[in-house]
């Protein structure tokens, strides 16, 4: 059991120790700058839920940062409640796309 404790508490005192400095050099995930953003409806008039308009703000997207999607539908079935959205993401780099968080 001590040793299990030993490990995290000498990571912890070594960080500690080794001050703000030691994560000033650690490697940081660069940001990056989305500066363009389309869509296409790509149903062909058969799934229930179309897409009439669609906004991503802010513009141009900066990550790391909050990113807010609104968008305006129209359905050809009733629909019941709760809903489920799924989302993600294609980009033209590779890395560009993208899971939805909190989307399953």
């Amino acid at each position: 059991m001590m040793s299990l404790i030993r490990a995290p508490l000498l990571i912890s005192l070594g960080l500690l120790l080794a001050g703000h400095e030691a994560l000033a050099k650690a490697p940081m995930k660069q940001a990056f700058l989305i500066s363009s953003f389309s869509w296409e409806n790509c149903d062909d008039g058969k799934d229930p839920v179309l897409i009439k308009s669609l906004n991503v703000e802010p513009s141009p997207i900066v990550e790391p940062g909050n990113v807010t999607v609104s968008a305006e539908t129209q359905t050809s079935v009733p629909l019941n409640s709760p809903l489920k959205v799924s989302g993600g993401g294609r980009g033209d780099r590779p890395g560009a796309g993208g899971k939805v968080p909190g989307a399953s």
